[in-house]
């Protein structure tokens, strides 16, 4: 066993924005990547717990980190402009800056199976190449992606782009595979899929439904 960081003084008139936390992390087969509230990533190897780099960001995280042996990539902020940073998984170092066009906040990052990374906004979703930053296919919406419906795996992408039905797209090129009938009323609340052995559950309101992937 082992543990990174140190427990905050046991003093209650110590103000408790005073202690530096974790805010989210990014766990690959070898290595935990986790962000600070005061914007540093810290790099551990998962079998023995030693630091293997810290890096302090240019920027305001936006609490939004993934990664993989290859890879860590970031979402930034500063006023308007949103960044992904993309880094060097054994170094810590910089390899490339992803600038997606959109004017809406990231609302989510994951990687794919296949390598690439996924970024997620309100009515847009881009996939990029890690190694350079740049865009591989981008798949927009009149509506609002709901983030709590999707499921990235080998099979594809998975997600409401209208709060109401379920569409996958192909990995690689954004292709629309299927689109399921409307499974909801529209109201996002308590939207939520999960996928298991070739099948998607989605639940919505008091109704349960299951897909088969392909």
């Amino acid at each position: 066993a082992w543990s990174v960081g140190e427990e905050p003084n046991d003093d209650p008139d110590e103000d408790p924005e005073s202690n530096e936390t974790w805010t989210c992390h990014a766990l690959s087969a070898t290595k935990l990547v986790s962000s600070t509230d005061r914007g540093e990533l810290v790099c551990v190897d998962t079998n023995t717990g030693a630091v293997q780099w810290r890096k302090q960001a240019d920027a305001h995280t936006n609490n939004q980190i993934v990664g993989n042996e290859k890879f860590v990539c970031y979402a930034t902020w500063q006023g308007r402009p949103h960044a992904i940073v993309i880094l060097d998984a054994v170094t810590g170092e910089p390899i490339a800056d992803a600038r997606p066009e959109e004017d809406w906040p990231v609302l989510g990052l994951a990687m794919m199976p296949h390598g690439a990374l996924l970024i997620l906004f309100s009515n847009a979703i881009h996939v990029m190449d890690p190694a350079t930053g740049k865009s591989l296919w981008r798949v927009g919406t009149s509506d609002r992606f709901v983030p709590a419906t999707m499921i990235v795996d080998e099979e594809g992408l998975f997600i409401s782009a209208d709060g109401r039905r379920l569409t996958k797209y192909d990995p690689l090129t954004g292709r629309v595979c299927w689109t399921t009938p409307p499974i909801s009323n529209g109201s996002t609340d308590g939207f939520w899929c999960h996928a298991s052995d070739g099948v998607i559950y989605s639940t919505c309101g008091e109704q349960l439904s299951a897909f088969d992937t392909a």
